[in-house]
């Protein structure tokens, strides 16, 4: 990182009230942190691969919730 770059980060961080530790910490958490719909878009891609009907065509709500 040039010394400009880490000048103005760290007067950043100054100004945020916070290190400069700190503000990297929280950019790299952020940047790097588990995407939250990760999850939702496996069950639906294994739902759609399953291709899971009742026999009477698509399933109803309570067959979808095991009701019943």
């Amino acid at each position: 990182m040039d010394e400009g770059l880490l000048a103005r980060a760290r007067e950043h961080a100054r100004k945020s009230g916070t290190t400069f530790n700190q503000l990297v910490r929280d950019l790299l958490a952020k940047e790097i942190a588990p995407d939250p719909g990760a999850r939702t878009r496996a069950m639906f891609e294994l739902a759609d691969r399953l291709n899971r009907k009742s026999v009477d065509g698509p399933m109803s709500r309570d067959e979808a919730h095991m009701r019943g």
